[in-house]
């Protein structure tokens, strides 16, 4: 039997009255069709057994995913509920242990940011809170059904002002899969293309009373901006040269699957972040994020393409590749962002590529196993060699898929803080 089970708190009382309707009424609500009576035999069983397993609404934290036992014929029903449900582990036989006490004794933890600006915001406590919640949330990417009520009834605007893929279709998936209600919205659809102003646009969206607000915008500063004047959470895609915080969010998520889960596999691991850092949002999200974990972070670039004031920032520099690439645990690719650039900041694309460009020769001096990263779009013998993207060292599609993971976790966190009803 596993050693987790459920909360679901309405079932108590429905579930010991009809248990039948209410093993079919959860079936169809995580996706499955039962095919005889023994999917349904095994559903009640399930179903009554976590009926009896069940605390008080009131004895509730905050969510988390968990599935109950697997059947005798490996049917794996899986149960969710819109109130908040925890963590506790199972009655063993023979224990004397009340899993309803020990459930009151864990400690919740409290979401207590409206908005998602920047990473520097977060604690490391916060931080480590954001992962484990985008771990727990994982696992459903990887389901025949992809998609859970847990924001049944919420709407997220998505409100693009600036060309994207990865990030749009990641925070589009990801509330699509938590059930909530998403809305696309460009700058070319819009009425800022008219003339209407930034702030107008926003208290327009905030009248139509959605739960969060995911902005992507060319000028920094834009998503604070909103987050001054609106009740509802926001989130920023990318501001400017400023800050991607989910982006730096997912590559330690990423990092972490490969280092481990524990709080320190961050601690004195070396990471290199290879390429245009001047005008790389991602380079500074990123360093303020990994820096916090505990990572070794050193920067390599020509010196046209490194931040102003990088001599203040906690990084090591290098102009050198071949040198700064020397026993890393990881290498992070950033593309060369030719359409914020001024001219005559590289005096030739081929030397710039014969010099930074990341290839194997790099990776022969670097520590055995280490791994590759880039957060896309990638140009491929500009930024990083073909080969090199597409081996065995690379995380650059394991980036992609945590994305949706990381995104689904902020959607969730924001949507549901304790304090939502006060921000209204």
């Amino acid at each position: 039997m596993a050693s987790l089970i459920p909360f679901y708190a309405p079932a108590q009382t429905h579930a010991k009255k009809t248990l039948h309707q209410g093993a079919v009424r959860i079936l169809y609500r995580v996706g499955i069709r039962p095919k005889n009576v023994n999917h349904l035999r095994e559903a009640e069983c399930s179903l009554s057994f976590a009926a009896t397993n069940i605390p008080k609404p009131s004895e509730t934290a905050l969510p988390r995913f968990l599935s109950i036992p697997r059947c005798s014929s490996g049917v794996f029903f899986e149960l969710f509920r819109f109130l908040p449900i925890r963590y506790r582990p199972a009655e063993t036989t023979g224990s004397n242990v009340n899993p309803r006490e020990a459930a009151m004794q864990q400690e919740t933890f409290h979401w207590p940011h409206k908005d998602l600006l920047d990473v520097d915001q977060l604690t490391q406590e916060e931080l480590f809170h954001l992962l484990d919640t985008a771990a727990n949330l994982h696992e459903i990417n990887s389901r025949p059904v992809k998609k859970v009520p847990i924001l049944k009834g919420k709407s997220v605007v998505l409100f693009f002002a600036e060309p994207s893929t990865r990030t749009k279709t990641s925070f589009d998936m990801a509330g699509k899969r938590l059930s909530a209600d998403t809305f696309g919205l460009a700058k070319s659809g819009s009425s800022l293309q008219k003339g209407e102003s930034m702030k107008d646009t926003a208290l327009t969206l905030q009248a139509m009373n959605p739960d969060v607000i995911v902005i992507r915008h060319s000028s920094s500063g834009a998503a604070q901006f909103l987050a001054e004047r609106l009740h509802c959470g926001v989130v920023n895609a990318g501001d400017g040269w400023h800050a991607h915080p989910t982006q730096a969010l997912l590559d330690a998520f990423s990092l972490r699957q490969v280092w481990g889960h524990d709080r320190n596999a961050f601690k004195d691991k070396n990471l290199l972040i290879l390429g245009d850092c001047a005008h790389s949002r991602v380079c500074r999200s990123n360093v303020l994020l990994l820096t916090k974990l505990g990572v070794n972070v050193s920067l390599c670039a020509p010196r046209t393409l490194l931040p102003a004031g990088v001599d203040n920032w906690p990084v090591t520099v290098y102009t050198d590749s071949k040198k700064a690439v020397r026993d890393m645990d990881a290498v992070m690719c950033l593309r060369l962002q030719l359409e914020r650039q001024q001219a005559g900041l590289l005096p030739d694309l081929r030397e710039y590529s014969k010099r930074f460009c990341l290839t194997t020769a790099h990776m022969e001096l670097a520590r055995p196993g280490a791994h590759i990263m880039h957060p896309g779009p990638i140009l491929r013998g500009l930024d990083v060699s073909d080969a090199l993207a597409d081996s065995s060292q690379s995380l650059i599609l394991d980036q992609v898929s945590a994305g949706v993971s990381v995104r689904m976790a902020v959607l969730y966190l924001l949507a549901t803080r304790p304090d939502i009803k006060d921000n209204l």
